[in-house]
């Protein structure tokens, strides 16, 4: 059977003898920037940073961290939290999908490399490569975010930094 991609995010589990393993069929999230109307904060707290055709997304600013800003390889971190779309704004915490994301980047010749290096999931599965395929624009636009929480946009900014088409899975 062929599956499609989907414009939602479907998680498939299979257990085998014992042994689970799930799969991740990747949605495209839109940036918050560029998303038809979502609520703008959960919790009055996490701020709107993407919109997919199922979930919404939302990041936990106390979570952003930045380690050596002034290396030739700097690497930033933040947890996003996953919604259902349309929710209330009072979604329990324990409902939503929670997301830890690491960067590394640093500065080519032309422009400044972004990679995400791991999106872990809540139940601690590695789901890089499937929430990466066809975000770039999405991972793009939440580096920005925590380098703007965390201080070093000024400096980065100069460097020739923001394209979408440097985001990608290592």
């Amino acid at each position: 059977m062929k599956l499609k991609k989907a414009g939602i995010l479907l998680a498939v589990g299979l257990t085998i003898l014992g042994t689970s393993m799930v799969s991740v069929y990747a949605a495209t999230i839109t940036p918050a920037g560029s998303a038809s109307t979502a609520q703008a904060f959960l919790y009055d707290q996490y701020p709107l940073i993407g919109v997919g055709d199922a979930s919404e997304y939302y990041l936990d600013p106390s979570s952003c961290y930045v380690s050596n800003a002034d290396s030739s390889v700097s690497a930033l971190g933040c947890t996003i939290y996953s919604a259902a779309k349309g929710n209330d704004g009072n979604v329990p915490m324990d409902d939503l999908e929670k997301y830890t994301v690491l960067f590394t980047t640093y500065t080519s010749v032309y422009d400044r490399v972004v990679n995400v290096n791991s999106v872990i999931n809540s139940k601690g599965q590695n789901v890089t490569k499937d929430m990466v395929t066809n975000n770039a624009a999405f991972f793009d636009s939440l580096f920005w975010k925590v380098v703007a929480i965390t201080g070093p946009t000024d400096v980065w900014k100069t460097n020739n930094a923001g394209s979408g088409e440097a985001v990608t899975a290592e």
